[in-house]
């Protein structure tokens, strides 16, 4: 808006003024307020409709994924293994590579300084030969294999599917009455899912066989309280019974010295 000369009589004068100045045509234009186009959105995730999760919609989420991965991780123990003699060979055939390019890689580490330099570039070019063999062989014969397989056993994977779905209703209601079972066994022997092997240590023995020091600790101190408890109720077993001895023997002994008593006769 312009302004005309301060130093004009209706500015300098005290008092009421006598005028106004004109306004411009700038101010009938209509005004926004500032950042009035901008739009900061919530960083939380929201829903279809635009609501955000709340935190129990997110649990039960949570609980169908870990649900949906639970079935998913039996039907792969099952229906993952083609059990064809083919398969069995390529997958032999992908460990040898691995195992190869493994050792050669190790003996270019070791050999380093005490085999010639032709022998460790032979050494290094075995071990690139046999990781690229092995995921060359992986990605196109042992998965065509797979996915045929997979493809093929599509009707018993969604019947197996719907197995495990009714066998989940059944797990979660043995629970909510407080039985104690084994879920993944529970859900596996409903579609006969062969058990796992036993996993085994570093010198060939069984994980399971190989005594735990906490739980053998734990296992000690539970049966050396149970032999206190024994003990202690032995003890009073004991004396309860010498007790009755004791009162059965003064009982006993009552009658003769009445009949003894000269103030009776």
């Amino acid at each position: 808006m312009t302004q005309r000369n301060p130093m004009n009589e209706r500015y300098t004068v005290e008092g009421k003024r006598k005028g106004t100045t004109r306004k411009s045509a700038a101010s009938a234009k209509p005004t926004t307020k500032a950042a009035s186009s901008v739009r900061i959105e919530s960083t939380s995730k929201k829903k279809k409709g635009g609501k955000a999760a709340t935190p129990k919609q997110k649990a039960e989420e949570k609980q169908t994924k870990a649900r949906v991965r639970e079935i998913e991780g039996i039907l792969e123990r099952k229906y993952y293994t083609p059990p064809t003699n083919e398969f069995k060979q390529a997958r032999r055939a992908w460990w040898c590579l691995l195992i190869v390019a493994i050792i050669c890689t190790i003996g270019t580490w070791v050999g380093q300084g005490k085999l010639p330099t032709p022998a460790l570039y032979s050494l290094l070019f075995a071990a690139y030969a046999g990781i690229i063999g092995a995921l060359v062989l992986d990605f196109t014969k042992i998965r065509k294999m797979r996915n045929a397989y997979l493809q093929q056993m599509s009707g018993a994977i969604a019947k197996d599917r719907r197995i495990l779905e009714k066998a989940q209703k059944e797990a979660d209601a043995a629970e909510a009455r407080g039985e104690k079972i084994e879920r993944s066994q529970f859900l596996a022997q409903s579609i006969a899912v062969p058990e796992l092997p036993k996993r085994k240590g570093l010198f060939g023995k069984n994980r399971e066989d190989v005594p735990d020091k906490d739980a053998q600790q734990a296992q000690e101190a539970k049966e050396a309280e149970e032999a206190k408890r024994a003990e202690s109720a032995k003890r009073a077993e004991d004396t309860k019974q010498a007790k009755d001895t004791k009162h059965a023997a003064s009982t006993s002994e009552t009658p003769d010295d009445n009949k003894n008593d000269p103030a009776d006769k």
